[in-house]
């Protein structure tokens, strides 16, 4: 037998050992996310905090408690405002830096905007 022979055989017997005693199991995937370039540690630890602390406890518990959401909702609303901070923080000093070149100026404002180079 050829070589091609003998690896196309090989196929074929994993393939009805697999079929015969593992059953077929579908797996999605999640894209990859391009995260945006003001996320940071500091913006990844806060999400973590938010979501272990606060949000889990309100809504996956289900403890549906008066406190446990004013808790949620005020953990939402410091992490809102870090991301703005983080956002800003980032974007100015590019935007300013454009100084009078317009074609670097609009660059940027597609990257603030998410879209591609025009």
């Amino acid at each position: 037998m050829s070589v091609d022979d003998l690896v196309q055989l090989y196929h074929q017997q994993t393939t009805q050992l697999l079929d015969k005693h593992g059953r077929l199991v579908r797996v999605r995937c999640k894209s990859q996310r391009v995260t945006t370039p003001w996320f940071d540690a500091d913006c990844w630890a806060a999400r973590r905090r938010t979501r272990a602390a606060a949000e889990r406890r309100f809504t996956f518990r289900r403890t549906l408690s008066d406190e446990d959401k004013r808790v949620w909702s005020e953990q939402m609303k410091m992490l809102t405002a870090l991301y703005k901070e983080k956002c800003n923080m980032h974007w100015k000093p590019e935007i300013d830096s454009s100084d009078g070149d317009m074609k670097k100026f609009w660059l940027t404002l597609s990257a603030v905007l998410g879209k591609d180079e025009m």
